[in-house]
């Protein structure tokens, strides 16, 4: 079925991604875990955006054991190409595309060529967007295909704001957890429900977790 016949819904969808003071640990699966069976495998224009904020006043949630999803893309092995962007940035992001790839069902291919299902990108932060957000993910889904019931992806674009990250001192390792979150919301992922996830709203000490690639499982699943 050629996918671009059946449209573009166009339609604009909002999330975010905030900093936080605190430090919170989480456990990264292996593909090793994943080999042995340990998790259950389970079976218009869409924007999505994300970003990092200075508190976190939300409680704890009691989610579901998956991440949600509302989207997916047609395939599992997905191409991403980096915008220009210095070495530093390019290998923040290259890191986060590897964690993605070495624990789910999904394999994320860097590409040069500018028809990459995903583009990455560092920059400057825009006046019109809050100081407080790091991270944005916009996207774009056929409006008339879905596969287990979630719209298809058809691109997607991940953004890190490289100024805001430089004055809330993140490390280089809590900008890589930046990147694992636009790089799950490119690959379909909502924000999730427990503080414990990487796709948590607010995101500087978390890393991929359980519940993360149950959400990947779930919506990849078929």
């Amino acid at each position: 079925m050629n996918l671009l016949k059946q449209g573009l819904l166009l339609l604009g969808m909002l999330g975010g991604l905030v900093t936080e003071p605190l430090s919170s640990r989480a456990k990264l699966v292996t593909r090793t875990e994943f080999a042995r069976g340990q998790l259950p495998r389970m079976t218009q224009w869409s924007q999505f955006q994300s970003a990092d904020r200075t508190t976190d006043r939300a409680p704890l949630a009691v989610g579901p054991v998956w991440t949600p999803a509302t989207q997916r893309w047609q395939q599992t092995t997905i191409t991403y190409r980096l915008a220009p962007m210095s070495a530093y940035y390019r290998q923040i992001w290259r890191s986060a595309a590897r964690h993605w790839s070495r624990v789910s069902l999904i394999n994320l291919v860097e590409t040069k060529a500018k028809s990459a299902d995903i583009t990455v990108q560092t920059k400057k932060q825009p006046a019109h967007v809050a100081p407080s957000i790091v991270g944005m993910t916009t996207s774009r889904h056929y409006s008339r295909t879905k596969l287990a019931n979630l719209n298809v992806l058809a691109t997607a674009t991940a953004t890190l704001y490289r100024d805001t990250t430089k004055a809330l001192r993140y490390t280089r390792l809590q900008r890589i957890h930046v990147a694992e979150h636009e790089f799950g919301h490119t690959l379909g992922l909502q924000h999730a429900p427990f503080q414990q996830s990487v796709m948590y709203y607010v995101t500087r000490d978390r890393t991929i977790t359980v519940a993360d690639i149950r959400g990947i499982q779930r919506a990849y699943a078929n």
